[in-house]
């Protein structure tokens, strides 16, 4: 058998985003244990079989789908080390409303809180696709900080970080249908700016 033979085709690209797309949008709405090949086959137009050559497992494909939104549609993450305060300051008031704003955060959020008492799969998913990066952009950003004593060291990150977050998302959702990225920055740099932390 050749080495060409031996690799077989290239993975079509195009495939790949069809399933992990309709994966992750069926794992929003019905959690990763009601969730089947079929329906996953059946979302994203692909057989069952062209599912199971790439991931063999729900929680693989449920990794891959979370990794394919990361790389999809967020920012990269910057430099932090070659950022001071402001220029963190800055980073986090332009991409946080984006973020809150954007229909797949509207959507999942919308299923957490409809559902009674959260579910531990909306909740795994909302910590993977979106709590653990803000929370990490959030503490680098007190980070610099404290390293210019704009607030004091024993600040509780975590509760500040909940705080903000929280009262960002309270004032998106009472206000659905009117709510524009740039009110929901607006509100954020008063947020901030309670908190000694000024643009």
């Amino acid at each position: 058998m050749s080495e060409k033979s031996k690799r077989g085709r290239p993975r079509d690209g195009t495939v790949d985003s069809a399933i992990l797309s309709g994966a992750l949008d069926l794992f929003i709405e019905g959690g990763l244990e009601n969730v089947s090949y079929e329906q996953i086959a059946q979302r994203s137009g692909v057989s069952r079989s062209a599912i199971y050559r790439r991931w063999v497992s729900r929680p693989q494909l449920l990794a891959a789908a979370i990794d394919f939104h990361a790389r999809t549609t967020q920012e990269q993450l910057p430099d932090w080390h070659s950022m001071d305060f402001q220029n963190r300051l800055g980073w986090f008031i332009l991409h946080m409303p984006r973020l809150v704003m954007s229909p797949f955060f509207r959507r999942l959020t919308g299923e957490l809180l409809a559902s009674s008492g959260g579910q531990s799969d909306l909740n795994f998913l909302f910590h993977e696709t979106i709590e653990r990066r803000q929370k990490l952009a959030f503490g680098r950003l007190m980070q610099a900080a404290i390293m210019e004593e704009l607030v004091e060291k024993s600040v509780p990150t975590d509760l500040i970080y909940d705080m903000v977050f929280g009262a960002l998302i309270a004032r998106t959702i009472s206000n659905p249908n009117g709510a524009k990225e740039d009110d929901a920055r607006r509100y954020l740099v008063g947020l901030l700016a309670t908190l000694g932390l000024r643009a």
